[in-house]
Formats: structure tokens, sequence, C-alpha cells
């Protein structure tokens, strides 16, 4: 994890909440993408970084057995033990999203997911209780649900909804309380 991530994350943390603000200006720019195509698949996804936020957009193909490309942060080692829920301040076009929890490093297919709905170029606030967020492995449910007691390695932003076209969200912040 880089030194200007781990000071940003000391810097917002308070003992109600931990919050990550995106963007060039308000946060962090360590975020990365994973498409389908390591599986063969033809969907693609790509980053901006703008001053408040970070867009992840791209276009979401099925051909190929492909359905997803994924957003994920750099790794870190997130306690996550005292809260109880995550807050998103995202713009989308209308389209499910998913956030994601991986709590294991290197090459892992093991993730715990929340999906929620984005509402047409308007701003919204989404509240996800993390005991809700369900245990993915290779994109199959294990019939885990998170545990606060499990250390967090990267967060993420999941577009499979099973709808070809393009996609569109902007995230201005994560709020872990």
């Amino acid at each position: 994890m880089s030194h200007y991530f781990l000071a940003l994350l000391s810097l917002l943390f308070t003992s109600d909440s931990l919050k990550i603000n995106l963007g060039t200006k308000t946060g962090n720019s360590n975020w990365s993408i994973v498409n389908d195509g390591v599986m063969g698949g033809l969907s693609r996804g790509q980053i901006a970084y703008e001053d408040q936020y970070v867009r992840f957009s791209g276009k979401l193909s099925l051909e190929n057995n492909g359905g997803f490309s994924w957003m994920k942060s750099d790794r870190m080692d997130l306690d996550l033990s005292k809260f109880k829920n995550v807050r998103l301040k995202v713009k989308g076009e209308g389209r499910d999203y998913d956030f994601t929890l991986e709590t294991q490093t290197g090459y892992s297919a093991l993730y715990f997911k929340h999906t929620f709905s984005t509402t047409k170029a308007e701003w919204t606030i989404i509240e996800l209780p993390l005991p809700d967020f369900q245990q993915k492995y290779f994109g199959r449910n294990t019939g885990k649900s998170y545990a606060s007691d499990i250390n967090v390695k990267r967060l993420g932003f999941l577009m499979n909804d099973k709808n070809s076209g393009a996609f569109q969200v902007d995230v201005e912040y994560i709020e872990f309380y």
C-alpha cells in the first residue's frame, strides 16, 4: 500500500467512522481495473480521476463467457471490527453495481459483496449493512456473511449485472461507520 494512502486513512479515521474520499483533490488515485479478459471475456473498464470523485466506466460484454469489469483499490489492511455499515456517495446511470470487500492478498476469487442500485444522473447516498455482505468465490455464493473480525485487504466496485453495454458510475466517497 502506498504511503500516501496510509497517511490519508489516518487523517480521515475517527472513533466514529472511517471515510475515504476519492478524486484528485479530496483523496487518492490508487485504483486499478481488472476486466473479464483475464478469463477470455471482452468487457473493458477505465478510471478517470476528477477533482471530487472517481469515474468508473466502460462497456460490459457477455461474449466469450465474459461479463465483468472491476475497479479495485490498492492493497490495504483495514480493521472494520468497530463498524456496522458502509455509506457510499455515487452517481450512476440507473444500473446495479456491487461494492466488494476482499479479505485475502494475492490472486483471490474470494470476496464479500453487496449489490446497490444507482439513480440516473443523480448523486445518491447508499447505505449498506456490513453483515448483509455475502461471500463469493468466482461469483458463486459460499453461504457465508461478512464477519466483523475479518480484515479487508481491498475495496472494489464491480459491474457484472448481466446486461451488455455501456456503464458509468461516479464515486465521491466510501465511509464505514
